[in-house]
């Protein structure tokens, strides 16, 4: 008797298969470039008797329903899309492409679907002495899912092959009723692949069928690569408007840089690690969004700064001169602004005319 199998397809202009046993172990895994679904049936049936068929997708593909049925297999599929982290989880083995990987993934989720069913049957055959016939039992119980296990086992356990294991268990002597019933036993194994075969030879007799599915689905995954591409390309399109977008804002920040323009870099606060590495040493003029903020050590690098324009004037800072920004034209621009030198330069006047009238009267109020 054949051994029963587990197939993972995955369908496609590359098609792919992989074959497990009934414990989960790989026995074969191969891709194809041609479609050509008499050989990958061909492949399949020369591992073993499949009795189940599993995909990747939820909703399963036309071309592995097709194979489902002509082989007569029991399909199965994920209830939803396995995703790239689940089919790793399920495949620990080296495959040769992304399609022999998504075989084996679909194998191995048919396989765990099964699991505990198969387990369950493999424990009440070894209790029951009847092992060899894990693989008809689990098939026949597949398509006959009323049926229990006991009941299976009476169905399925040929009277000659009751003799045959109370003879070996007993050990009986006679030798000639032995081999009568040892090849009694391998008649009906014969018997039983002609009619596996007959029946797979009569499920090929629709080729031409099956190659007009073969080419519209072909067709419809190609539509939907194009409508994919499609979509790409609406969206590089988009980002292409966004850059040039950018672009133009960038001339016409660069073309503001003249004779009444002044080019400040912009700081988040006065820490040290805001000014560290980005503010130039003979930097004099800087723009703070938070100049409340400052280090322990900013003053080291603010040895040559002597304006800083900001938001807001922050208490007590009598070493810079600030300058409020609302009273300037400022054109922001990521980490720098352009204000314009008249308005800073009429700003700056004003605060040292107001520093020297202070000056002044606090030396008079001393004397």
């Amino acid at each position: 008797m054949m051994r029963r199998t587990i197939v993972g397809i995955d369908p496609g202009t590359t098609a792919a298969i992989a074959v497990l046993d009934l414990a989960g172990n790989v026995l074969h895994v191969a891709s194809f470039r041609v479609h050509d679904p008499a050989k990958i049936i061909s492949e399949i049936i020369a591992v073993g008797k499949p009795i189940i068929i599993g995909c990747d997708r939820k909703d399963p593909p036309e071309a592995v329903a097709w194979f489902s049925r002509k082989l007569g297999c029991k399909l199965i599929a994920p209830p939803h899309d396995l995703g790239r982290e689940e089919k790793k989880r399920l495949v620990r083995e080296k495959t040769g492409n992304v399609h022999e990987f998504d075989a084996l993934s679909a194998a191995r989720f048919s396989h765990d679907h099964f699991r505990r069913l198969f387990m369950k049957i493999d424990r009440v055959l070894e209790m029951k002495e009847k092992e060899y016939l894990r693989d008809e039992v689990k098939e026949f119980l597949l398509k006959n899912e009323e049926i229990n296990i006991d009941e299976a086992l009476r169905l399925l356990e040929p009277r000659e092959k009751i003799i045959l294991h109370k003879q070996r268990r007993e050990r009986k002597k006679d030798g000639f009723l032995e081999l009568r019933t040892e090849l009694a036993v391998q008649e009906e194994r014969l018997r039983l692949l002609q009619s596996e075969n007959k029946a797979l030879l009569q499920r090929l007799d629709a080729p031409v069928a099956f190659k007009k599915k073969g080419r519209d689905l072909i067709l419809r995954e190609k539509e939907e690569r194009i409508i994919t591409l499609g979509k790409r390309v609406s969206s590089r399109e988009r980002s292409l408007a966004e850059k040039e977008r950018e672009i133009l804002e960038w001339q016409g920040f660069i073309e503001g840089i003249g004779s009444r323009w002044i080019v400040v870099p912009r700081f988040k606060d006065l820490s040290s690690d805001s000014l560290n590495g980005r503010i130039r040493k003979d930097a004099e003029i800087i723009f703070v969004d938070a100049p409340d903020v400052m280090g322990a050590r900013s003053l080291g690098y603010l040895s040559e700064v002597r304006i800083i324009i900001s938001p807001s004037v922050p208490r007590d800072q009598d070493r810079f001169i600030f300058v409020q920004a609302k009273m300037l034209r400022v054109m922001e621009k990521g980490s720098f602004v352009l204000v314009r030198r008249d308005e800073l330069d009429r700003e700056v006047r004003a605060k040292d005319i107001f520093s020297k009238v202070l000056r002044e009267y606090q030396e008079e109020r001393t004397k």
